[in-house]
């Protein structure tokens, strides 16, 4: 689905603005903040700039953390289309919430500056969570450090009636989680003989053969013969939605929105109304890799056969706008060599999708890109340069590949602890070996590129706004056809890019529909036609629907139409009759 000229046209202003308007915020240096730290600096920017940002807690973690969301909007926020953007739902990205910090910054800073950008916050709202799963954002900034997604809820992983009972353990005082190889038959893993030191898992398929048992740093605490199988805490963000929701299973949780994590975040879409979008970081992507349609036979409507499944798919007729809001992305951001993601599991994106019936857009923060020549050497903050492929170019590196290529061209090469043999009280009989990736430079890039990271994702952020469905009444028309009876004639026209409604949420029957409500004076009566009326979607880019009424009244009197939804804003006509 192409974009209107109109929106070319915005969208070509919108980057123009850009160029002009945060070049004092980039000059800045960029660094990773701690919880506190980012906290402290929302704080911040509400005194700051008090007129366009709002900030607001929505419950505190288990961790004694506040969940922080933040209103980016002139005026009445409610009353106009909003998107809502999400990060640190994968408590390994730390980039994300930078961005969100820089964006923040930025736009508060030129509004009342920058024409484009006053206008866009006088159009649009920013709903913003910057760190929602911050219990386990910690977990980088802690010692021993290492990788967690899971937030502090006590559970019982392992299901032996006790909870958090074996946990990682920092076996060689390094400060660092990293890995634990065994040598012993019949192995998953083997080494990588093009990346000495990497492991790939064997696949029997093709003659491969392990050698190697993989496992996080640590002991057997509890004597189950098991290792690290209950670490401290139990649920996470991403597994905890309702869409494709697996009970039992770890890090899902007792039940779906268990969390004060994830209930703040579903509690707050619900009661807003007007989030027509909502942006994520996360690792589930659906911008580089755009949502597919189902292959094979079309599925059946609702009420076609007595049985009725879970849709699993995106709807056809939304695909082309995925499509579309995907290529705008890999152009704005320059980005489209990740990886394929899988599907989620109680993965928020789609669950934004396909229960709460908005457009959903995600993507992760970084990813190591490919590198054209591993021994290549440059700084990190110049790594979208020429030694690296541009996007676009088919790899069959794994990602530790691709990591590890990237340490070695942007000289990080200490990021990954060589392996070393240690004595395992658990394994007496075996080679023991502790080494990998560090487990921060592993999830995040350096400080010194952070600013290359919010270069790219800045004018698509501001994009979105330009892609929200925006409503207009066109060939309004006033026909007298007998005595004091009018004809009113009008198209409600979408202007802006993405259509009014998903198919999606139409077909869940949660997202609100265009209102038309015809207000008449008390000499005024109605004679065809209905005082409210509905548009259940209106596609994008000039999409219309024609209404009409008959009325009774005096010429030169004057009736006033309300025409909208949450997700478009609402507009007011006043026509006059003659």
């Amino acid at each position: 689905m192409k974009m209107s000229c109109k929106s070319e046209l915005n969208y070509i202003s919108i980057l123009l603005v850009i160029i002009v308007s945060v070049t004092p915020v980039w000059s800045q240096t960029c660094q990773y903040h701690t919880y506190l730290d980012l906290e402290e600096k929302l704080k911040q920017l509400t005194d700051d700039y008090s007129k366009v940002i709002d900030l607001n807690s929505h419950g505190e973690t288990l961790g004694e953390k506040e969940i922080w969301s933040v209103t980016l909007a002139s005026g009445e926020a409610a009353s106009k289309p909003a998107v809502l953007i999400v990060a640190g739902i994968n408590g390994t990205d730390l980039a994300g919430a930078e961005v969100l910090l820089h964006f923040i910054k930025t736009v508060a800073q030129s509004h009342g500056k920058i024409d484009s950008i006053t206008n866009m916050l006088n159009q649009t709202t920013y709903y913003i969570f910057p760190m929602v799963n911050p219990d386990a954002s910690d977990a980088l900034f802690s010692k021993p450090q290492y990788a967690r997604s899971l937030n502090k809820r006590p559970m019982d992983l392992d299901n032996d009636d006790k909870v958090d009972e074996d946990g990682y353990d920092d076996l060689n005082k390094d400060g660092l989680i990293t890995w634990l190889r065994i040598t012993e038959p019949g192995g998953e893993w083997f080494e990588d003989k093009e990346y000495p030191g990497l492991l790939k898992k064997a696949d029997a398929g093709k003659g491969e053969t392990g050698v190697y048992r993989l496992i996080r740093e640590g002991f057997d605490n509890d004597g189950d013969g098991k290792i690290n199988e209950d670490e401290p805490g139990g649920v996470d963000f991403n597994r905890n939605f309702t869409y494709k929701y697996k009970f039992f299973e770890p890090g899902s949780g007792f039940h779906q929105v268990s969390e004060v994590e994830t209930r703040a975040v579903a509690d707050f879409a619900y009661a807003h109304p007007n989030i027509a979008a909502i942006f994520s970081f996360s690792p589930n992507d659906n911008l580089n890799h755009p949502w597919e349609p189902a292959k094979g036979p079309a599925p059946k409507k609702p009420n076609e056969g007595r049985q009725r499944k879970p849709v699993e798919q995106v709807e056809k007729k939304d695909v082309p706008y995925y499509v579309h809001v995907s290529e705008k992305y890999k152009k704005i951001t320059g980005l489209d060599d990740l990886p394929h993601s899988e599907s989620g599991q109680g993965a928020f994106n789609e669950w934004a999708y396909y229960h709460f019936g908005r457009w959903s857009f995600s993507t992760p923060t970084w990813w190591p890109p490919l590198s054209s020549d591993k021994d290549t050497t440059a700084n990190a903050a110049d790594s979208t340069k020429k030694n690296f492929k541009k996007p676009g170019l088919e790899s069959n590196k794994s990602v530790d590949q691709r990591l590890w290529d990237w340490l070695q061209a942007t000289n990080q090469q200490d990021a990954f602890v060589e392996w070393k043999e240690i004595k395992h009280p658990d394994y007496p009989d075996k080679k023991v070996e502790i080494g990998g990736f560090k487990p921060f430079p592993a999830k995040n890039p350096p400080a010194d590129s952070l600013l290359s990271i919010v270069q790219k994702y800045y004018p698509f952020l501001l994009q979105l706004s330009a892609f929200l469905p925006r409503i207009d009444v066109q060939n309004l028309k006033v026909e007298h056809l007998h005595d004091n009876v009018y004809r009113v004639t009008l198209n409600v026209v979408n202007q802006g890019y993405l259509p009014t409604n998903t198919r999606i949420g139409i077909r869940n029957k949660w997202c609100p529909k265009i209102k038309l409500a015809l207000e008449l004076a008390d000499n005024q009566k109605l004679v065809s036609g209905r005082v409210l009326q509905f548009i259940e979607i209106l596609d994008g880019s000039g999409g219309s629907k024609e209404v009409s009424w008959m009325v009774m009244g005096r010429r030169g009197d004057t009736l006033k139409i309300n025409i909208g939804s949450p997700m478009t804003g609402t507009i007011s006509k006043n026509i006059k009759l003659r």
